[in-house]
């Protein structure tokens, strides 16, 4: 179901399996591999009084149980040690006492292991920002790519921006009602996501530079 947000502009959520990307405190935490004995796999981890153990990852699937005992060193294919900013990258909060990473080979013990302690990766919604308006695709080819900025640095401008442009859409005696024809829904609690939140940033843009004018007073180059 599309939300429109704006004539120009149309929100489409869509469901998609993303890991939370949220950064979090940094934590130490040192783990060891210790030669295996009788077949037996073993890990210490010396974490943070009050931490809890580090994260294990088996077969690319992190477990809520971060025992090892039933792997055998014989199916270990590969196996890496994550910690501190690498691992909270890459997993999120989940990682935030390290990750260890466990590759076997096939087998239906562990195949029922990952059914029974998998943690199910979390349903993240998706915007899509449709702008209908003559020159905008244009404009943004012209532009910086979404990945010279950070999402947080967007959403901080468009607050500002959807701020000032729903003022001025209240305000039809004083602005031009051809320009702002309609107020922007805009959440600022809502994770719009980076490329989202580019796209609504480029649209006050393009809209600055296509009728001379200036939201936020701040300056901006185009065809940088």
């Amino acid at each position: 179901m599309k939300k429109i947000i704006l004539i120009l502009l149309a929100i489409v959520p869509l469901l998609c399996l993303a890991q939370d990307n949220s950064s979090a405190e940094k934590v130490k935490a040192i783990i060891e591999k210790q030669k295996p004995a009788d077949g037996e796999f073993w890990i210490n981890c010396g974490c943070n009084k009050g931490k809890q153990s580090p994260l294990i990852v088996l077969n690319g699937i992190p477990l809520d149980d971060g025992n090892l005992d039933v792997i055998d060193i014989k199916d270990i294919k590969h196996f890496a040690v994550i910690k501190d900013e690498e691992a909270i990258n890459k997993y999120g909060e989940l990682g935030l006492n390290g990750v260890i990473e466990v590759d076997v080979k096939p087998n239906k013990k562990y195949d029922q292991l990952i059914a029974e302690k998998g943690i199910q990766e979390q349903e993240k919604e998706e915007y899509e920002i449709l702008v209908f308006s003559p020159g905008y695709e244009s404009f943004l080819t012209t532009q910086k790519s979404k990945d010279f900025y950070t999402e947080s640095l967007l959403k901080a401008k468009n607050k500002l921006m959807v701020s000032e442009w729903n003022f001025r859409c209240r305000q039809p005696s004083r602005y031009n009602s051809n320009i702002y024809e309609v107020s922007v829904d805009y959440d600022i609690d809502t994770d719009y996501g980076l490329d989202a939140e580019y796209r609504i940033y480029m649209f006050f843009r393009f809209m600055e530079k296509e009728h001379n004018m200036s939201l936020i007073g701040d300056k901006f180059t185009a065809n940088l």
